[in-house]
């Protein structure tokens, strides 16, 4: 059969077009990452703290993660061997951590206290010698909006949470870039720099840290999340209104606000806690559509003893990316009890 020079050179116009599609298949694959759950484990060692690991391990030879504690001038390696904790000048630190996402976010938590009557400058720094699988050239790349960076390699991505994210506290610096200079500082026990930029091509390390003036007596606590998969962008949550100024245990608080998310097929959960407790759903499955979109909610006050607390509110899409919390602080006083006194009169005739 055949076809005039028209259709010919429409066939082989196809045909070429097919062939071009097939090779940016090939030469652009999907990155696909592995779901897998967030191992934590405390690390028998006089320099290292805890490990953290997937399928794969995150940091070289799976030796683990550095923790340094600075009050004043003192600076000393906060170690597994003791569980985490340790004393500086009337400064106490201990370390925890929290499964979150049904195990794909791990919490790290410390909790430090200053138990002199006078005000200390301290700084809390934590590292790492990156290793990815058996790639210790994985690189390290900052994430969008400062929110801290990632490691990836073959399939596998881990991802450091240290700013604009609930559960985690705002960190004042981070560095990344090269084994050779993270040892100098690791070895001067030093993490107490910034450097925020990306890095790859070489031994990969990284630290950050949090700067802070703890008040006679007081106690802070400082945490951050490491996760496993692709991230996009977070969702926000805006204009909360409702909670007052005073509440007491039963209290009803109607609380209303908005959330959004620029990634459209999207849902959101509001979620809530108290005083960093147990975390609870306000509303579910918000189509945002890209868009601001309004809710409302009931939530009942806890027991809760006299005193300042905290009302902490966020939003979670379901992809597990968590927004920036809001937190309203209140004052409750506990109702006194009444008693009434019966009083017996007689009758005088």
């Amino acid at each position: 059969m055949k076809y005039s020079k028209l259709t010919q050179s429409i066939v082989s116009y196809i045909f070429v077009m097919i062939l071009i599609a097939s090779s940016l298949i090939i030469l652009h694959p999907t990155k696909v990452y592995a779901a897998e759950n967030v191992k934590f484990s405390f690390i028998n060692s006089e320099t290292y703290n805890y490990n953290i690991e997937g399928d794969v391990r995150t940091s070289y030879n799976n030796n683990g993660y550095i923790t340094i504690l600075k009050v004043g001038d003192t600076a000393q390696k906060v170690t597994g061997s003791n569980n985490g904790e340790a004393t500086i000048d009337g400064v106490t630190i201990k370390t925890e951590y929290i499964s979150k996402q049904n195990g794909t976010y791990a919490g790290v938590v410390y909790t430090i206290e200053n138990t002199n009557t006078t005000s200390k400058k301290m700084y809390l720094g934590e590292g790492l010698d990156v290793q990815i699988g058996t790639n210790d050239k994985a690189p390290v790349t900052v994430l969008d909006n400062g929110r801290g960076f990632y490691m990836e390699d073959s399939g596998h991505m881990f991802n450091i949470l240290l700013r604009n994210t609930y559960g985690s506290t705002d960190v004042t610096g981070i560095w990344i870039g090269s084994y050779s200079e993270y040892k100098n500082l690791r070895d001067a026990n030093n993490f107490f720099i910034s450097q925020e930029k990306n890095y790859s091509g070489g031994d990969s390390a990284a630290f950050w840290y949090w700067e802070y003036t703890l008040e006679p007596g007081e106690v802070k606590t400082f945490s951050h999340s490491i996760g496993v998969g692709e991230l996009n962008n977070p969702p926000e949550i805006s204009d909360i209104t409702g909670v007052g100024t005073n509440h007491c245990t039963g209290d009803l608080i109607n609380v209303s606000g908005y959330v959004s998310d620029e990634n459209k097929t999207d849902t959101v959960n509001v979620k809530y806690s108290f005083d960093d407790g147990t975390e609870n759903t306000l509303a579910t499955n918000i189509a945002t559509n890209g868009s601001k979109k309004h809710f409302n909610g009931t939530i009942t006050v806890p027991s809760i003893d006299s005193g300042k607390h905290k009302l902490t509110i966020y939003t979670e899409d379901n992809n597990g990316n968590i927004s920036k919390a809001i937190t309203k602080e209140f004052e409750a006083h506990t109702i006194p009890d009444i008693y009434i006194k019966q009083i017996m009169v007689s009758k005088t005739e």
